[in-house]
């Protein structure tokens, strides 16, 4: 690993003194940057853009930065090589150490920040309880890992792009499979293994105890942050307030009771099965104001008599006898919500109390004392 700093800055101000491989470095980079930030959106239940930008630490923005530069910069030098190439061998060597370092990029960017990890349970839930487990306590080891494999994998494609390689030359037409090269790939290749062994050894000791996958794992840094920073409100204040918020604000937290992380994940995996309806909040502690506001000019809609049988049959049944414990906002948004749903979709009362209940937004258990409204 001599001269590293040389070897690499040399590389790509020759790769880089063509145009269309700096389009390619910013491409790719543009891509990986995107990707870190769709995993959690996409496998968090009610997370948006907005919201995973809110909870991004310091450490997160560096890695950010960072992981997308070191994925886009193997690719773009390993391309170059590829289209310099002298023969079909050293088109197989590149693809061998290119590959290590794009799944090194992979496998840090999975594990490499705070709230990805907290998606690593749902993406890797099948493993059962020990596998995510073993993952989340040693991701940082295996994004370190990750990392300094790809520096390494660096530093050898910027000596493959200098022809500074003796055994691999660009261009060249010497025999480029030795066997130190082998070596490496083996070695390589061996590390990659154990840690897939590991995870599935852990997964299966925990599996064969009857534990259940950590699924709830993946909702675990919204939920904290929900619990400790709502801005919702029983008071009459708030509720009017609601009108006048920009669109783009949100309605947070709970409004009695303490947020229950067990009850939270039942209610989020619950309301899955109806999220083709836009106007079905996904999170009950967590509503955009512009959808509130859509949802409480519902409230005063005149029903049919058959429409107002449906509703009141989500009154009588539902766990709070109707859209919340109390009068509070959210009796006003999610009443509107369910006149919604009857007139506009063609609700049953019974689907209308299902998902009353489970957008119950006054925290705890869900076992709340029904009271008169005031």
């Amino acid at each position: 690993m001599k001269n590293y700093g040389f070897y690499l800055l040399s590389a790509n101000k020759l790769v880089f003194s063509d145009r269309k491989y700096i389009l390619g470095f910013v491409g790719v980079a543009f891509a990986m940057f995107w990707l870190l930030l769709y995993i959690p959106i996409r496998t968090i239940p009610g997370n948006d853009l907005a919201f995973q930008i809110s909870i991004l630490t310091p450490k997160d923005w560096f890695l950010f930065t960072i992981l997308p530069i070191l994925t886009a910069l193997s690719i773009v030098m390993n391309i170059y090589i590829l289209k310099n190439r002298g023969s079909a061998q050293d088109g197989v060597a590149m693809v061998g150490q290119g590959g290590t370092g794009f799944l090194s990029g992979v496998i840090a960017s999975v594990f490499g920040t705070a709230t990805c990890a907290s998606c690593v349970a749902s993406i890797f839930g099948f493993l059962g309880f020990g596998g995510v487990l073993f993952l989340l306590q040693y991701r940082t080891y295996i994004t370190t890992g990750a990392i300094i494999l790809m520096l390494i994998s660096l530093y050898f494609t910027s000596k493959r792009v200098l022809n500074a390689c003796e055994s691999c030359r660009v261009g060249g037409h010497s025999k480029i499979w030795h066997s130190n090269l082998i070596n490496k790939k083996v070695h390589i290749t061996a590390i990659l293994l154990l840690v897939v062994a590991a995870i599935f050894y852990f997964g299966s000791v925990s599996k064969n105890k009857g534990t259940s996958p950590l699924v709830n794992q993946a909702l675990a840094a919204k939920f904290d942050y929900l619990s400790k920073n709502g801005n919702s409100s029983c008071s009459q204040s708030f509720q009017t307030s609601i009108p006048v918020m920009p669109d783009d604000s949100r309605l947070q937290g709970s409004c009695c009771s303490p947020m229950n992380m067990h009850r939270y994940q039942e209610q989020v995996e619950g309301l899955k099965k109806y999220k083709g309806s836009a106007e079905i909040p996904a999170d009950p502690y967590d509503i955009e104001a512009g959808l509130a506001k859509k949802l409480l000019s519902y409230y005063d809609l005149q029903l049919t008599p058959d429409e107002q049988k449906e509703y009141d049959y989500a009154m009588q049944n539902s766990d709070e006898k109707g859209p919340c414990c109390c009068k509070c906002w959210r009796w006003y948004v999610y009443g509107g919500l369910g006149k919604l749903l009857i007139r506009e979709k063609g609700f049953t009362g019974e689907q209308v109390t299902q998902i009353w209940n489970l957008s119950d937004g006054c925290g705890g258990e869900g076992d709340h004392v029904n009271h008169d409204a005031s």
